[in-house]
């Protein structure tokens, strides 16, 4: 678990939605909820992988409502795996075969 690289992720999704001009209730629902993930992360607290299940965003993500805010869902993605302890082995190999198409 790279602690760093989670608590640089925290701050930037921080950031990312305090430059958002007017968040829908959904996005606004989905930070508060983050908050707590957040925190912990950037007071280092966190230093074991969060099961993927247990971390809030799933619902909106297949919703749609972070393709509204596309470096919020992109800045999200990056949060949600730094606290999930990274990417899988498998993961890696279809990010790999993506940069050759």
């Amino acid at each position: 678990m790279d602690t760093q690289k989670l608590k640089t992720a925290a701050f930037e999704l921080e950031q990312i939605f305090s430059e958002i001009s007017k968040p829908s209730q959904q996005l606004r629902d989905l930070q508060d909820s983050l908050q707590p993930y957040i925190e912990s992360a950037k007071n280092g607290a966190i230093d074991t992988p969060i099961d993927e299940d247990s971390i809030p965003g799933n619902y909106q993500m297949q919703e749609g409502v972070l393709s509204e805010h596309p470096d919020y869902e992109k800045q999200y993605v990056k949060f949600k795996v730094a606290l999930r302890g990274g990417y899988t082995q498998e993961e890696l190999e279809v990010l790999d075969m993506m940069k050759t198409l």
